[in-house]
């Protein structure tokens, strides 16, 4: 469910960490939220800083990939 809104680094980051937490805490039936929404985006911090738009990671079109699959 959150990937499929916000597959990308960028997208995680400008979505929020109270718009994270909400989808989160809606997916798992309030049995996660805000920590598990501060861990996705951490991880999307350290991705962009790490790989920032190196050719190597195209994020949006890796993106637009998991939201055509739905993986």
């Amino acid at each position: 469910m959150l990937l499929e809104r916000y597959a990308g680094p960028g997208a995680l980051v400008a979505a929020g960490e109270a718009e994270l937490t909400r989808l989160i805490a809606t997916a798992s039936n309030r049995q996660q939220g805000q920590e598990r929404a501060g861990q996705w985006l951490g991880a999307a911090v350290a991705a962009r800083e790490l790989y920032g738009g190196h050719p190597a990671v195209p994020f949006d079109e890796l993106a637009a990939e998991v939201a055509r699959c739905g993986c």
